[in-house]
Protein backbone atom coordinates (compact mmCIF):
# COMPACT_ATOMS: atom_id res chain seq x y z
CA UNK A 1 0.00 0.00 0.00
CA UNK A 2 1.21 3.47 -0.87
CA UNK A 3 0.50 6.34 1.49
CA UNK A 4 -0.57 9.62 -0.06
CA UNK A 5 -0.53 12.84 1.97
CA UNK A 6 -3.14 15.25 0.63
CA UNK A 7 -2.09 18.40 2.51
CA UNK A 8 1.49 19.02 3.62
CA UNK A 9 1.76 19.47 7.37
CA UNK A 10 -1.41 17.50 8.11
CA UNK A 11 -0.02 14.01 7.70
CA UNK A 12 -1.92 12.51 10.61
CA UNK A 13 -5.33 13.86 9.56
CA UNK A 14 -5.10 13.45 5.79
CA UNK A 15 -3.35 10.14 5.23
CA UNK A 16 -4.86 7.90 2.56
CA UNK A 17 -3.77 4.33 1.87
CA UNK A 18 -3.89 3.60 -1.83
CA UNK A 19 -2.94 0.46 -3.74
CA UNK A 20 0.06 1.37 -5.96
CA UNK A 21 -1.79 0.58 -9.21
CA UNK A 22 -4.54 3.10 -8.29
CA UNK A 23 -2.16 5.93 -7.37
CA UNK A 24 -1.77 7.43 -10.89
CA UNK A 25 -5.55 7.60 -11.36
CA UNK A 26 -5.99 9.19 -7.93
CA UNK A 27 -3.33 11.82 -8.69
CA UNK A 28 -4.96 12.66 -12.05
CA UNK A 29 -8.37 12.94 -10.37
CA UNK A 30 -6.89 15.13 -7.63
CA UNK A 31 -5.22 17.44 -10.18
CA UNK A 32 -8.31 17.67 -12.37
CA UNK A 33 -10.45 18.85 -9.48
CA UNK A 34 -7.99 21.63 -8.68
CA UNK A 35 -9.04 24.28 -11.20
CA UNK A 36 -6.35 26.70 -10.06
CA UNK A 37 -3.58 24.17 -10.68
CA UNK A 38 -4.90 23.27 -14.13
CA UNK A 39 -5.55 26.88 -15.15
CA UNK A 40 -2.26 28.37 -13.99
CA UNK A 41 -0.28 25.34 -15.13
CA UNK A 42 -1.63 25.46 -18.67
CA UNK A 43 -1.44 29.26 -18.84
CA UNK A 44 2.17 29.12 -17.66
CA UNK A 45 2.90 26.50 -20.31
CA UNK A 46 1.51 28.82 -22.99
CA UNK A 47 3.68 31.71 -21.76
CA UNK A 48 6.78 29.51 -21.55
CA UNK A 49 6.12 28.20 -25.05
CA UNK A 50 5.70 31.74 -26.36
CA UNK A 51 9.04 32.75 -24.84
CA UNK A 52 10.78 29.67 -26.29
CA UNK A 53 9.19 30.34 -29.68
CA UNK A 54 10.26 33.96 -29.59
CA UNK A 55 13.82 32.94 -28.75
CA UNK A 56 13.99 30.22 -31.42
CA UNK A 57 12.12 32.27 -34.05
CA UNK A 58 9.90 29.24 -34.61
CA UNK A 59 6.30 29.54 -33.42
CA UNK A 60 5.54 25.83 -33.60
CA UNK A 61 6.09 25.54 -29.83
CA UNK A 62 3.56 28.28 -29.22
CA UNK A 63 1.15 26.54 -31.56
CA UNK A 64 1.54 23.27 -29.66
CA UNK A 65 0.80 25.05 -26.38
CA UNK A 66 -2.68 25.71 -27.78
CA UNK A 67 -3.29 21.98 -27.62
CA UNK A 68 -2.28 21.99 -23.94
CA UNK A 69 -4.68 24.87 -23.27
CA UNK A 70 -7.47 22.98 -25.03
CA UNK A 71 -6.82 19.83 -23.00
CA UNK A 72 -6.89 21.98 -19.84
CA UNK A 73 -10.28 23.30 -20.96
CA UNK A 74 -11.58 19.75 -21.30
CA UNK A 75 -10.23 18.89 -17.84
CA UNK A 76 -11.90 21.92 -16.29
CA UNK A 77 -15.17 21.31 -18.13
CA UNK A 78 -15.25 17.79 -16.73
CA UNK A 79 -14.46 18.85 -13.16
CA UNK A 80 -17.97 18.21 -11.81
CA UNK A 81 -18.09 14.76 -13.38
CA UNK A 82 -14.61 13.80 -12.15
CA UNK A 83 -15.42 15.09 -8.66
CA UNK A 84 -18.81 13.42 -8.18
CA UNK A 85 -19.30 10.99 -11.05
CA UNK A 86 -22.47 11.16 -13.11
CA UNK A 87 -24.25 13.02 -10.33
CA UNK A 88 -22.06 16.04 -11.09
CA UNK A 89 -23.74 16.37 -14.46
CA UNK A 90 -27.24 16.35 -12.97
CA UNK A 91 -26.98 19.05 -10.33
CA UNK A 92 -30.31 20.53 -9.30
CA UNK A 93 -28.87 23.65 -7.68
CA UNK A 94 -31.33 23.25 -4.79
CA UNK A 95 -30.04 22.87 -1.25
CA UNK A 96 -32.46 22.37 1.62
CA UNK A 97 -31.44 24.19 4.78
CA UNK A 98 -32.83 24.28 8.27
CA UNK A 99 -34.14 27.54 9.67
CA UNK A 100 -31.50 29.22 11.76
CA UNK A 101 -32.77 32.56 13.03
CA UNK A 102 -35.51 34.95 12.03
CA UNK A 103 -36.05 38.63 12.63
CA UNK A 104 -38.20 41.53 11.41
CA UNK A 105 -36.60 43.82 8.84
CA UNK A 106 -36.70 47.39 10.21
CA UNK A 107 -37.27 49.03 6.82
CA UNK A 108 -39.88 46.75 5.29
CA UNK A 109 -41.39 45.27 8.42
CA UNK A 110 -41.27 41.82 6.82
CA UNK A 111 -39.96 38.74 8.60
CA UNK A 112 -36.52 37.62 7.43
CA UNK A 113 -35.52 33.98 7.81
CA UNK A 114 -31.82 33.16 7.94
CA UNK A 115 -31.11 29.66 6.63
CA UNK A 116 -28.68 27.48 8.52
CA UNK A 117 -26.58 25.08 6.47
CA UNK A 118 -24.65 22.08 7.70
CA UNK A 119 -20.90 22.03 7.06
CA UNK A 120 -21.47 19.38 4.37
CA UNK A 121 -24.05 21.60 2.63
CA UNK A 122 -21.70 24.58 2.78
CA UNK A 123 -18.89 22.48 1.30
CA UNK A 124 -21.20 21.19 -1.45
CA UNK A 125 -22.24 24.74 -2.32
CA UNK A 126 -18.57 25.80 -2.41
CA UNK A 127 -17.70 22.93 -4.75
CA UNK A 128 -20.70 23.73 -6.97
CA UNK A 129 -19.48 27.34 -7.29
CA UNK A 130 -16.01 26.03 -8.17
CA UNK A 131 -17.58 23.76 -10.81
CA UNK A 132 -19.34 26.79 -12.29
CA UNK A 133 -16.11 28.82 -12.31
CA UNK A 134 -14.26 25.93 -13.94
CA UNK A 135 -16.94 25.67 -16.64
CA UNK A 136 -16.64 29.39 -17.48
CA UNK A 137 -12.83 29.19 -17.58
CA UNK A 138 -13.08 26.05 -19.71
CA UNK A 139 -15.19 27.90 -22.26
CA UNK A 140 -12.60 30.65 -22.73
CA UNK A 141 -9.64 28.27 -22.56
CA UNK A 142 -11.21 26.14 -25.30
CA UNK A 143 -11.65 29.17 -27.55
CA UNK A 144 -8.16 30.58 -27.02
CA UNK A 145 -6.52 27.15 -27.02
CA UNK A 146 -8.13 26.18 -30.31
CA UNK A 147 -7.19 29.52 -31.88
CA UNK A 148 -3.58 29.22 -30.73
CA UNK A 149 -3.45 25.58 -31.79
CA UNK A 150 -4.82 26.37 -35.23
CA UNK A 151 -3.11 29.66 -35.99
CA UNK A 152 -0.19 30.03 -33.57
CA UNK A 153 2.39 29.20 -36.20
CA UNK A 154 1.32 32.26 -38.23
CA UNK A 155 3.45 34.36 -35.91
CA UNK A 156 6.29 33.13 -38.14
CA UNK A 157 4.98 35.63 -40.70
CA UNK A 158 5.15 38.48 -38.18
CA UNK A 159 8.52 37.50 -36.75
CA UNK A 160 10.37 35.72 -39.57
CA UNK A 161 13.60 33.84 -38.93
CA UNK A 162 16.61 35.98 -39.84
Amino acid sequence: MAVLYIWPGMESACRIRVPPRELPLLLVRYAMTRTTVVAWGSFGWVLLSALVSLELHDWVWFQRSGAVLTVAAVAMAGRAMVRTGRAGLQRSGVTIATVGASYIDKKSGKPIVVPQFTPQQKRAQQEDRRDDTAAVLAFFFAIFGTAIWGYGDLFNLLYPHH
